[in-house]
């Protein structure tokens, strides 16, 4: 294609260059963790005949079995205020061809979705249990809904408890361990016996905040702008406004305003702690909350100051799709770029880290220092982003749980068997799989079932 091109632009001798196209990403109803691209503006701006000649050939290497990935350079703009309102927006270069380079700026990594071949339907957790002796369980979406446990759920931990299974809670919660092991009791489990660890974000960023090595934790977390900081060490807390000032100071950090923080703990998003006020969206009221947000985190991007992450999901599994700490991080690297025009991606993942699934902290956590086969090993989760992604880069299979989790209400109203309706949520996830946290990677689930049961 490169070649044509050349041809092209030394026959006609004109510099083509595209205008701007504008993108609204939207919460998806297909997938409701992922984004829907809506294309709002496109205007070409180049010599007709030239640019047919370009796009044809263009068009026919997308389509043939030619791999022709395009350029990283998106980059986001806006005011930031997208965190509460489920959206964020993006702007893209189109193609450019000047002399003879052709260029572009949509996702290096993106790729062409495959089908899913390898994604096994089973009936139960029955049909795996002869093949993995270490089980790394979501909580909700898998086990429970919040406030009760999924019908079948504590008869499967008992049975495989009784097979000699080993099982670790791997949760997403930014809430300490001891929390968890009160909610599991309080829905009928028996922590302390059912399982051999649980593993929370907000543990593993508790620990280390603190510089603390857990007893529980076979391998510590280290993050050099933590390690590297003398006290006073200071941060502004985006919480829940229940234990927000306990868990920081409970580990050695005091709570104060942007202009003085060094750092921003992102693990709620109902309150904004300054150390001198609390704005809280439930009784501020939204529209006051969003903006405070914005304003802190244009602040705080001025001065480029890191952001823990202590929850990576989106938005919370429930009906009212609310948006969820990796919403705000996602926002912060927003504001970053924004401020900040000559940063690239690296340096700015490098100011945003985030605990949890699917990013690897807390997978070194939950199987280092074992001598864990991974081979014997499974994730079973709910989400396609966080569960299904992470056990993929982890190396271990996945199960893919549809119907009580993040994405049960993409099934209802699709034709065919629940398997059916997995295939479809799950290419449509892979076709924008770059704006996930799969950074374009195309998943496969090694299995897929309706519900965790037996």
């Amino acid at each position: 294609m490169c070649v044509c091109v050349c041809v092209c632009v030394c026959v006609f001798g004109i510099p083509v260059n595209t205008n701007t196209i504008s993108f609204d990403i939207r919460s998806s109803p297909i997938t409701r963790q992922q984004p829907v691209i809506t294309v709002t503006r496109i205007m070409y701006c180049c010599h007709g005949s030239l640019t047919i000649v370009i796009l044809l050939l263009w068009g026919v290497c997308r389509t043939s079995c030619w791999s022709f990935p395009l350029v990283s350079s998106a980059r986001p703009y806006g005011d930031g205020d997208g965190v509460g309102h489920g959206f964020r927006s993006y702007r893209y270069n189109a193609i450019t061809v000047v002399g003879t380079r052709l260029w572009s700026s949509l996702d290096e990594s993106s790729t062409t979705p495959t089908n899913t071949e390898k994604m096994k339907a089973v009936r139960g957790v029955r049909d795996l249990v002869n093949d993995y002796d270490l089980f790394l369980l979501d909580m909700w979406g898998v086990m429970h809904d919040g406030s009760r446990p999924y019908e079948g759920v504590v008869e499967v931990i008992q049975k495989l408890k009784r097979a000699g299974k080993r099982m670790i809670i791997l949760s997403n919660s930014s809430k300490r361990k001891h929390d968890s092991i009160r909610m599991l009791r309080k829905l009928g489990f028996q922590p302390e016996e059912d399982f051999e660890r649980i593993i929370t974000s907000g543990e593993v960023s508790y620990q280390m905040l603190g510089g603390f090595r857990s007893t529980t934790m076979t391998t510590s977390v280290v993050w050099p702008p933590i390690r590297n900081m003398t006290d006073p060490k200071r941060a502004v807390v985006l919480g829940s406004g229940n234990d927000d000032v306990e868990y920081l100071h409970g580990c050695g950090w005091e709570i104060a305003p942007p202009s003085e923080a060094s750092l921003i703990v992102a693990r709620g998003t109902f309150t904004i702690h300054d150390g001198v006020t609390v704005m809280d969206k439930r009784r501020d009221g939204v529209a006051g909350y969003d903006a405070a947000l914005s304003t802190v985190l244009d602040t705080c991007a001025e001065r480029r100051i890191p952001m823990l992450v202590t929850n990576p999901d989106k938005i919370r599994p429930d009906a009212e799709r609310p948006p969820m700490p990796g919403h705000i991080g996602d926002a912060y690297e927003a504001a970053l770029a924004r401020r900040h025009g000559g940063m690239d991606r690296a340096s700015i993942s490098d100011l945003v880290k985030r605990i949890g699934k699917p990013f690897p902290d807390v997978y070194d956590v939950s199987l280092g220092g074992n001598g864990i086969d991974k081979g014997r090993v499974c994730m079973v989760g709910d989400a396609l982003e966080t569960d299904v992604t992470g056990g993929t880069l982890a190396g271990i299979a996945t199960v893919w749980v549809l119907m009580d989790g993040i994405h049960a209400p993409d099934v209802v109203g699709k034709d065919g068997t629940w398997y059916d309706a997995a295939t479809e949520i799950l290419t449509a996830f892979n076709g924008m799989s770059h704006e996930t946290y799969a950074r374009g990677r195309i998943l496969q689930p090694d299995y897929a079932m309706p519900h965790f049961r037996w």
